[in-house]
């Protein structure tokens, strides 16, 4: 047998617990499997520490346990890991007994949190940054998401249990390497959409976002959109101009 062959049949018997192929460490593979348990579970927590604290200790250690042992447990890195585990947690979610409602909601939002700070570097059309803000094509940051909730898991509030569509861009700075996000309206979620297809004007994707809004075009505030686009670009969100 191959070392990374042999390699890789060892990780998964100390990951399942099972030491039948491997009788020789049989006298120490009970400790072998429990340190690997605890340093997994460890680097999990640090990836869904909202997570585990909705879940309890009791059923994320049980959660932990069936998923080290049944699911397909990636070694290539923490973010292959969080991968694995993000996928077993939503397929997982409907059997946890008395789960918040918003427990879906959090999942998805810390695996985005991950997702986004481990991502490689994505290229992006060359921009400047001298430009109408209004009128000119926009350079959206690519390395970001755009993400519809039902819940407000990202701040603190007491309006957990109350449904309701909360937009928000998150993204990966691109100087300080800190993953941001802005709770945005449905107008400005359908109009980045657009700019992170294509550069085009933010008073182009808008008057589009409003059409598939069903929002008066004329209700909307040239002001407030031009404040909007400072925002992101003195943010790192929207990177500058795309020139002509």
């Amino acid at each position: 047998m191959q070392s990374k062959e042999l390699q890789r049949k060892f990780f998964d018997s100390l990951r399942t617990g099972r030491e039948d192929n491997f009788p020789e460490v049989q006298h120490s593979f009970y400790l072998y499997h429990k340190h690997l348990k605890k340093k997994l579970s460890t680097l999990l927590i640090n990836c869904f520490p909202l997570t585990q604290e909705i879940v309890g200790e009791e059923k994320w250690e049980t959660l932990i346990a069936h998923f080290l042992a049944n699911a397909a447990t990636p070694t290539e890195g923490p973010l292959s890991l969080c991968q694995a585990f993000y996928c077993y947690l939503l397929a997982h979610i409907p059997s946890i007994k008395d789960a918040a409602k918003h427990l879906r909601d959090v999942v998805i939002f810390e695996y985005i949190l991950i997702d986004l700070f481990y991502m490689e570097n994505l290229p992006h059309v060359n921009y400047s940054l001298n430009g109408n803000r209004l009128e000119s094509p926009l350079v959206l940051n690519p390395e970001h998401r755009l993400v519809c909730l039902d819940y407000p898991v990202f701040q603190n509030t007491k309006f957990l249990e109350q449904k309701n569509a909360h937009y928000l861009f998150m993204y990966r700075h691109p100087t300080l390497f800190t993953v941001e996000f802005i709770e945005i309206s449905a107008l400005y979620y359908n109009a980045l959409q657009q700019l992170a297809i294509q550069p085009i004007s933010i008073l182009t994707a808008i008057e589009n976002a409003a059409s598939a809004c069903s929002v008066n075009i004329n209700d909307v505030d040239m002001h407030e959109i031009l404040d909007f686009v400072t925002e992101l670009q003195e943010h790192g969100a929207i990177f500058g101009f795309a020139f002509q």
